[in-house]
């Protein structure tokens, strides 16, 4: 059961989706089912601490990158 990211193409909203065999894909602030699936991307942990500081503390990215503001 992979997560992919989407972009609607109505509302112009980005959201993330855990897509099973039965799933129906749809923007869930519209409804629109003309979706754009969109490139992820991965974090990988490197065992340092020397960049902790500088992550997101929402999604452990670069602030700014993921598109939420901590």
């Amino acid at each position: 059961m992979p997560i992919y990211e989407y972009h609607c193409s109505q509302c112009e909203k980005d959201f993330e989706l855990l897509v099973r065999s039965s799933t129906i894909i749809e923007c869930p602030d519209c409804g629109n089912q003309e979706l754009r699936k969109k490139l992820s991307t991965f974090a990988i942990s490197s065992g340092t601490q020397s960049h902790a500081s500088e992550l997101c503390g929402s999604c452990g990215m670069t602030p700014g990158t993921c598109g939420f503001d901590a």
